[in-house]
């Protein structure tokens, strides 16, 4: 049985996911989409309440997910403006809402939109992530009342295919969970009325806030976690499959960057001299002699004469911006940011990987 989540709302979600996980980026330039985002801007200067999804957000960009430079740009077009927005819109679910609020006096004003591809941003990394930044964090939980008969509880677990229900008071707050398991053990006592006699009071609420890395272990013991707002009403489920889909979805992309980074760098170390990539700025001149390039390193080294000493026959332009590609891939992945690549380009990075394996 799956936990909390229907088959079949389960297969909606993830098509739902993928809708705009792989869609491609909307193009903004001066059409319909640069005229509604200054007419919210504009709102929001002037003090009107401007409220919108994150993916929204993203739209009124050009946008389909927050990669640095995109986050960039939004916090500097923000700033200009005198505004920011209300969670911070990197911190949350892409499908979570958001206000443009006035900025803060005394923030500091964002890096620039420009920076570096290999350069550190502030998107959240695989310990800094937070609970509410997942979308099962913001998914309806089932819940049942603490005088439901056990068999209505049962037929509702068996008929929806859940394996645990949440348990709600009066007044809506969440106090515990009735699953398969706590059931067997109140037949034992011989307790089987409702869900009072069966259910578990000792699941702990999980804050939205709460850092994934510090109730990671509790999810896995425990097979779910369910969050609640703060007045402790249940807005969302994480369950030990969740996290082992988040964690594996990244986990491909990964293996494949880093098969070309081993395969750029084999083909370049064999083909220059450490004095060479130095002198091309492909390696600080300061460190020890184990310094390797690092992936912005190999299109700076490549683009120009450089590149025939390559000798892959491949298209040079081809193969610097795949390049591009794959460190825009592995920094969005090595910050663990809540948006996942799209598909079109994890095709792109693993087209290329195979390409590079025939070349070596």
């Amino acid at each position: 049985m799956s936990t909390f989540t229907r088959s079949g709302e389960h297969e909606a979600w993830h098509a739902s996911r993928a809708e705009f996980r792989y869609r491609r980026p909307m193009q903004s330039s001066g059409g319909r989409t640069d005229t509604e985002r200054e007419s919210l801007l504009r709102k929001a200067s002037a003090g009107e309440t401007v409220k919108l999804e994150v993916k929204k957000l993203l739209e009124l960009w050009g946008a389909e997910r927050r990669s640095p430079d995109v986050v960039r740009q939004i916090r500097s077009d923000l700033h200009h403006r005198n505004l920011t927005t209300e969670p911070p819109f990197t911190e949350v679910w892409i499908g979570s809402e958001v206000s443009l609020v006035p900025r803060p006096a005394g923030e500091a004003p964002p890096e620039p939109a420009d920076g570096d591809e290999d350069e550190e941003y502030d998107l959240p990394t695989a310990s800094s992530l937070q609970i509410k930044a997942l979308p099962q964090a913001n998914k309806h939980v089932e819940c049942v009342h603490v005088d439901v008969p056990i068999p209505n509880v049962v037929t509702t677990m068996t008929h929806s295919d859940y394996s645990q229900l949440g348990v709600i008071d009066g007044d809506g707050r969440l106090i515990g969970a009735i699953s398969e398991r706590s059931i067997a053990q109140a037949a034992v006592r011989g307790s089987l009325g409702t869900v009072k006699e069966a259910y578990d009071d000792t699941i702990r609420h999980l804050r939205p806030e709460a850092l994934l890395f510090d109730v990671e272990g509790e999810i896995r013991s425990t097979g779910f976690g369910i969050v609640c707002s703060p007045d402790g009403r249940p807005c969302g489920i994480i369950t030990s499959a969740d996290l082992a889909e988040e964690f594996a979805s990244r986990l491909f992309p990964l293996m494949t960057i880093e098969s070309i980074e081993l395969r750029v760098r084999k083909r370049v170390l064999s083909r220059f001299t450490r004095e060479q990539l130095q002198a091309a700025n492909a390696i600080p001149k300061h460190r020890n002699s184990s310094d390797v390039p690092t992936l912005g390193a190999y299109r700076r080294l490549l683009d120009g004469a450089h590149w025939a000493k390559l000798d892959w026959r491949i298209s040079k332009s081809y193969f610097l911006k795949m390049i591009k590609k794959t460190t825009d891939m592995r920094n969005h992945l090595a910050h663990f940011s809540p948006d996942p690549p799209n598909e079109s380009e994890l095709t792109e990075v693993t087209r290329f990987e195979a390409t590079l394996r025939k070349l070596t």
